[in-house]
């Protein structure tokens, strides 16, 4: 501060500084302003004016760790998203794809140069579909469980619960979608051969009482013809 005012009497100019100055037994953070007197342009003094902005510092710094904390989970949230199994992709508002994670090269079998810049439908084996998802999410906020089928660069499909959010700026314009698809073909061939194996072990049930109900009348004949056989053995010849 010294050096400050006699700098500003050598000088004639107004200086500032910030620093931190003692004041009821704390530290008080300031901005000094130090004003030149001047008298037929000599400096022939100076005066100072003291700005208290301890709660100012102490707002920034706040706000320097919101700041950080928002950084740390941002980047955390995009190693999620990046490393998820899941299949996730971000669009615009036009629906073309502007990131697409791992879980989708994945699935899909495509690099993000491939598609990065098409429009979703460009995986999607019902394009009408999904944009009517698409509008509803646009118009909703969100769409969830839907059924899809995305068309994988081998050729197979693969098919994934969709759930599509919005993102939204503060003033209610779409900035993003972000679609979230879980690939359930696996777990929907398990369940197709699951129904495929009740439905024969219901056949076999089936058959089984079938023949059941067919032996009994069928054991009943054998008997009669077994006694009809021996009562012709017996008395046979008094038979005209």
């Amino acid at each position: 501060l010294n050096d400050l005012e006699t700098q500003a009497m050598k000088t004639g100019a107004t200086l500032c500084a910030t620093g931190i100055l003692p004041a009821h037994g704390q530290e008080m953070h300031a901005q000094v302003t130090i004003f030149p007197i001047i008298e037929n342009r000599r400096t022939v003094g100076i005066y100072g004016l003291v700005e208290d902005t301890t709660e100012l510092f102490e707002s920034e710094q706040k706000l320097h760790q919101v700041d950080k904390q928002l950084d740390e989970t941002q980047k955390y949230l995009k190693e999620i998203l990046k490393n998820s199994r899941d299949m996730i992709f971000l669009t615009d508002p036009e629906g073309r794809i502007q990131s697409f994670n791992d879980g989708a090269q994945k699935a899909l079998g495509y690099s993000p140069i491939e598609v990065i810049g098409k429009s979703a439908t460009y995986l999607c084996e019902s394009p009408l579909k999904f944009n009517k998802l698409f509008d509803e999410a646009l118009l909703e906020g969100h769409a969830a469980r839907y059924e899809a089928h995305f068309a994988s660069q081998d050729g197979h499909t693969v098919i994934a619960n969709v759930s599509l959010t919005l993102i939204s700026d503060h003033n209610g314009n779409p900035l993003e979608m972000v679609c979230l698809c879980r690939d359930i073909t696996k777990r929907l061939q398990l369940k197709n051969d699951l129904i495929r194996s009740e439905r024969l072990a219901a056949v076999g049930q089936m058959a089984s009482g079938v023949a059941h109900e067919i032996n009994n009348p069928l054991a009943v004949i054998d008997t009669i013809a077994g006694l009809v056989e021996d009562s012709l053995k017996d008395e046979g010849h008094l038979l005209p």
